[in-house]
């Protein structure tokens, strides 16, 4: 389980994963110690699209958001995190 893992190894396995990353932060940010808060937020119902059976909605959406992301950095490769409950597949291990 995540809560069992060794965080100073995690933190040397990233850290060693990337390495040589250039990459140009998206949204730039104020300064490096600017913590973002949540004041509000915005929810949008989205009807009458025939979604593929192959592809899932949130699929498009993460493609979407790469596609945005690649624009505005002019980078071929892209990365950003999500918070999910749950997960698509079986994980080794776990």
């Amino acid at each position: 389980l995540v809560r069992d893992l060794d965080e100073g190894e995690a933190k040397r396995f990233w850290a060693q994963y990337l390495s040589g990353l250039s990459a140009r932060e998206f949204p730039c940010l104020p300064s490096r110690r600017y913590q973002p808060t949540t004041d509000a937020y915005l929810k949008h119902h989205v009807s009458g699209v025939q979604w593929p059976r192959s592809i899932t909605p949130t699929t498009v959406l993460k493609a979407g958001w790469a596609t945005v992301m690649s624009l505005y950095t002019n980078c071929d490769d892209t990365l950003f995190g999500m918070t999910v409950m749950g997960r698509q597949g079986p994980v080794a291990g776990i």
